[in-house]
């Protein structure tokens, strides 16, 4: 597979009240081309961050990327231009951004909105942009698309909204789509039709997906592969049969035992995130050594002093942790 963005090594910093806080320390990942990688961990690790890192879109003057680079297609993204950020964002990375409920105008009927969006990255006419339009709204599964290209946002559920967001990011015919907590708002019913419509979507139209999310779940059902956050640090990555079979890091595995099973033995000891020591650190709390220490059961003191680089196990298996033979034994 051709690698098509990667992200090395980034530090993202903001300033608080408390003063500094890292946000995310130096983060490392690659996205291949027509593949969906999924980053998963608990809300505030980091996640959307990183997103709004490759888009150019942290929030100043109180965010401020440090260091590193984010390569798309060996382009730099940290360092391109406002100019030239507005011509990728949307033209060739889409993103759908958590509050997908107030990211359509209310004011506009939703066929205007993604003709807006065609209009405005190529260089077609107003009828060629509305077909469009109707074309992409026939695509994500909405039947009758000019009836629902001429509703306005709140005559729509929380599911076709998102069908709508889903069709306006692809209109433009992205390389790369990141999707922020898609279904988080969504019931589960509709969930599955939402992430049928993606993995058919994806297969379409080839382009590479970035699915951030807390839920193992949704990892399990769309992902090739997983990143997995805490506190601003990439701990695990891997394939998904990988890190859903054979998780090594101590959080992982406490990330997949929130995955509700319906065969669960109840006397089975599984670790539980909130069954973890200490509450979670605040970024301007956190010390030197491993973000998740202070909440390890297998803590010592080498975790509080020192942050474990990550290490190849296996093939593209890579965790950060300095205790794995006692992880792996349990």
């Amino acid at each position: 597979m051709t690698t098509i963005l990667s992200i090395r090594d980034l530090i993202v910093d903001f300033k608080t009240r408390a003063g500094n806080a890292r946000i995310l320390n130096e983060i490392s990942l690659e996205l291949n081309s027509g593949e969906i990688l999924g980053i998963v961990g608990e809300p505030g690790c980091g996640k959307s961050m990183t997103a709004l890192s490759v888009m150019g879109l942290v929030p100043s003057p109180s965010g401020k990327i440090i260091s590193g680079s984010i390569l798309l297609e060996g382009e730099d993204l940290v360092r391109a231009s406002t100019t030239r950020m507005r011509q990728i964002r949307g033209g060739i990375i889409s993103m759908i951004f958590q509050e997908q409920v107030h990211s359509l105008n209310p004011m506009y009927r939703v066929g205007d909105q993604i003709a807006e969006s065609v209009l405005l990255h190529e260089d077609v006419t107003k009828t060629d942009a509305w077909e469009r339009a109707l074309e992409m709204l026939t695509k994500v599964g909405m039947r009758e698309p000019e009836i629902w290209a001429r509703a306005y946002p709140h005559e729509l559920s929380r599911g076709l909204r998102l069908r709508v967001e889903i069709a306006m990011a692809l209109s433009c015919r992205p390389r790369i789509l990141i999707l922020d907590e898609p279904t988080a708002a969504l019931d589960v019913t509709v969930q599955a039709q939402i992430f049928d419509l993606l993995k058919d979507l994806q297969r379409e139209t080839g382009t590479a997906i970035i699915l951030i999310t807390d839920d193992m779940g949704a990892i399990s059902e769309l992902a090739d592969r997983v990143a997995v956050m805490c506190a601003g640090n990439i701990i695990e990555t891997g394939t998904t049969e990988d890190i859903l079979s054979d998780a090594q890091h101590p959080y992982t595995r406490g990330l997949i035992a929130c995955i509700p099973h319906l065969e669960t033995d109840l006397s089975e000891k599984r670790l539980y995130l909130s069954e973890l020591k200490e509450a979670v650190l605040t970024p301007e709390e956190l010390g030197q050594g491993c973000a998740f220490a202070p909440r390890c059961p297998y803590n010592t003191l080498v975790c509080e002093e020192i942050r474990p680089p990550i290490k190849s196990i296996k093939g593209v298996h890579s965790v950060a942790c300095h205790n794995i033979k006692y992880v792996v034994a349990v």
